[in-house]
């Protein structure tokens, strides 16, 4: 196993390299913009007032343009990629070397002063174990992680758990991959709310009433183009009657559907990503690969699902505005989305349940997988079953783990042995 220091400093120089290669990039192409804007405003006014040649020409620096401009944003993309890597090693380096403390979430949201234990071995404060351990990128891995740390789990669950760390522990480009994911993404994500609208009766009307809004929609811009070419608007004032009957049937009914779906756009998103990295990787663990399969079905993925219901969200969000306030009455714009996001309901929900319970697990393994891979020398507690023996905690040069390794030889216990009762 390689030395995980030593790693992530060779992974950490690669990125910094990466990133000043793309500066350098970044400043060339803003200078390549710059002269292509130049000789097209020298072109535009040799058109205008000399008439040396064509006005077609000016398309080429206008295509120029567009193409740099395409390549300036990937560029800018991948920097800030390579940023965000780099930032993953620094912290992973700074929790090798004891500096870590106040970089990443508290997990504040999970501290119960009246927790048996939880104060005591500073679970979820600044500097506490929450704060070390986790690398979840979405909600339902941090509830996840919390979940392990607050309460005692069965042995068997355990074991599984310490061989699935394992499994785990040196697949550092997955983990790199989910960090730098959606980075800029802001996550609103409630996985209990979410499984609930997923999971939640149909409220609008099934059979053919979508394909009938559908159709009304489609009738109004062909109404609305023949009063505007035959003055004659007849036909206009008679579908939007019928819209009218519709949005006074169901209207209320599509906005508690759309209003009910909390989680925003951007959060879907990452949760889409997150689950096409888990979908990408290979798995040599049995356990993984089929912990894993719940994402993938013969209708589809489950990232790709996620990106529709991102795509849905974002209409439904979009009812708010002008322009969909506008096209509400036209076009049944509430109507529609609510049909869209009850097919997809109808088509995805039952699984939403599967798929949040698979990114729960998957974070808050990589989590301790992470610091598995990060401290070595930290063993895994071994696990002895003995019949009509008292239960017997048994170890031996012992520290805790918030503790600079540094400090912690001052305080480690030789040997350690108590039983349940003491």
């Amino acid at each position: 196993m390689p030395d995980p220091s030593v790693e992530y400093s060779q992974r950490l120089e690669a990125k910094q390299k990466l990133i000043a290669t793309k500066n350098a990039i970044h400043l060339r192409l803003g200078y390549w913009k710059l002269a292509t804007i130049t000789i097209g405003l020298i072109m535009l006014w040799a058109v205008a007032a000399r008439h040396i040649f064509t006005a077609y020409l000016l398309f080429v620096p206008a295509a120029i343009y567009l193409a740099l401009a395409l390549f300036h944003d990937r560029t800018i993309r991948d920097r800030t990629h390579a940023e965000t890597a780099a930032a993953f090693y620094h912290r992973g380096i700074a929790r090798i070397e004891d500096r870590w403390p106040g970089t990443g979430e508290t997990g504040e949201r999970f501290r119960d002063p009246k927790h048996i234990y939880a104060e005591d071995l500073d679970l979820f404060v600044r500097g506490g174990l929450f704060q070390l351990l986790s690398s979840a990128r979405l909600p339902m891995g941090e509830n996840r992680l919390a979940q392990w740390l607050r309460a005692p789990s069965p042995t068997t669950e355990i074991l599984q758990r310490q061989e699935l760390v394992v499994a785990l522990r040196d697949k550092l480009g997955l983990r790199e991959d989910i960090a730098v994911t959606g980075e800029d993404l802001r996550a609103s994500l409630d996985p209990e709310t979410l499984t609930t609208w997923s999971e939640a009766p149909r409220v609008l009307p099934s059979g053919p009433m979508r394909l009938v809004s559908a159709f009304l929609a489609l009738s109004m811009i062909a109404a609305l183009a023949y009063g505007i070419t035959k003055s004659f608007y007849l036909p206009m004032y008679a579908v939007l009657f019928l819209n009218a009957c519709v949005l006074i049937w169901i209207w209320r009914r599509a906005e508690t559907l759309l209003t009910a779906l909390t989680s925003n756009g951007q959060g879907l998103v990452l949760f889409s990503k997150v689950l096409q990295r888990l979908e990408a990787e290979q798995y040599s663990s049995p356990r993984l690969q089929n912990h894993v399969a719940k994402l993938k079905s013969v209708a589809g993925s489950a990232s790709a699902a996620l990106r529709q219901l991102a795509r849905i969200v974002y209409w439904a969000d979009g009812r708010h505005s002008q322009l969909g306030r506008a096209a509400e009455l036209p076009f049944l714009y509430t109507v529609q989305t609510g049909f869209a996001a009850e097919a997809w309901r109808r088509r995805w929900g039952v699984q939403m349940r599967d798929w949040i319970e698979v990114v729960s697990e998957m974070e808050a393994l990589l989590s301790l997988a992470a610091y598995s891979y990060e401290h070595p020398a930290d063993p895994f507690p071994e696990f002895v079953q003995q019949e009509k023996s008292p239960a017997l905690f048994d170890g031996a040069e012992l520290g805790h783990p918030l503790i600079p390794s540094a400090s912690a030889c001052e305080i480690q216990f030789a040997s350690t042995k108590r039983s349940a009762s003491s």
